[in-house]
C-alpha cells in the first residue's frame, strides 16, 4: 500500500495532519468553523495588501476565532470562578467560629447573590480569551495587553467611530479604516490565532513563527513605566 504524505517546502507535516484529522472527528463543528473563519480572515488579509481594502473585515474574522475559543472555555472558567467564591465565603464565615454545618448553610445562602454580583450572566470576552491563552501556555503581560487593545479596536470596527484624519501617507487607501494600526495588528492576529488553533489541536507547526512575531508586541504601560524608572534594569 502506498503511503500518502503531506510535504510543504520539504518539511513533513503528515503527523500534524493526522492529529488534526483526529481532532476534526472529535469536534467537527468547532474545528471546521474555526478553520473556515481563519481561512476567510487570511483571504481578506491577503486581498488588502497594497490597497488596505478589507483590514476591518479581516480583524472581525480573526476576532470570531477569539470568540469561538472564548466560548469553548466559558463553562470551565465560570466553574473555577464560582469555586473561588465558595472558598472565599467559606474562609470568611470560618472566622465567625460557626460550626461546619452552619458555615455550609451560610455559604449556600450567599453563594448565588455573590456569584451574580461578581460574575454575572456573561463573562467578559477579554477574560475568556486570556484564560484560554493561559490554559495553553500562551499568556504573558504583552499578550494580555495586546488582547485588551484589540478588544478596543474590534469595538471600534463593530460599532463605528469617527474616521476623519487630517493627514495621510501616500498612496491613499480607497477607504478610511476604522481600526487603528491595521497592518501591524493584522499580522500579529494572523500568527497568534494560528498558534491558538494549533495549540488547541495539539500540534506545534506555528510555534516558531509565533515566537518570532511575539517580539513585536508592545509591553503594557506599567512595564514601560518601570523601565523608565530603572526598576527593570
Amino acid at each position: 500500500k502506498r503511503e500518502v504524505k503531506l510535504m510543504i517546502d520539504n518539511v513533513d507535516y503528515t503527523g500534524d495532519l493526522k492529529i488534526l484529522l483526529n481532532k476534526l472527528k472529535e469536534e467537527p463543528e468547532l474545528i471546521i468553523t474555526i478553520l473556515d473563519r481563519w481561512r476567510k480572515a487570511i483571504y481578506l488579509k491577503d486581498e488588502s495588501v497594497d490597497a488596505d481594502l478589507y483590514y476591518d473585515e479581516a480583524i472581525l474574522s480573526f476576532f470570531h476565532i477569539f470568540e469561538l475559543f472564548g466560548n469553548s472555555v466559558n463553562d470551565e472558567l465560570k466553574d473555577k470562578l464560582e469555586d473561588n467564591i465558595v472558598n472565599m465565603l467559606y474562609q470568611h464565615f470560618k472566622f465567625y467560629y460557626y460550626t461546619d454545618k452552619k458555615i455550609k448553610e451560610k455559604v449556600e445562602a450567599y453563594k448565588k447573590p455573590v456569584n451574580s454580583l461578581l460574575i454575572g450572566d456573561f463573562l467578559n470576552l477579554s477574560v475568556k480569551v486570556k484564560y484560554f491563552l493561559e490554559k495553553y501556555d500562551l499568556l504573558d503581560d504583552s499578550t494580555a495587553f495586546f488582547i485588551d487593545e484589540m478588544v478596543k479596536v474590534r469595538n471600534s470596527v463593530a460599532h463605528g467611530r469617527i474616521t476623519y484624519q487630517q493627514a495621510f501617507m501616500w498612496p491613499l487607501s480607497p477607504f478610511f479604516s476604522l481600526s487603528k494600526d491595521p497592518y501591524d495588528n493584522i499580522e500579529i492576529l494572523y500568527f497568534l490565532t494560528a498558534e491558538m488553533i494549533t495549540r488547541y489541536v495539539g500540534i506545534t507547526c506555528w510555534e516558531k513563527e509565533w515566537k518570532e512575531k511575539k517580539e513585536c508586541l508592545m509591553p503594557p504601560q506599567h512595564i514601560i513605566s518601570s523601565f523608565m524608572k530603572g526598576d527593570l534594569l
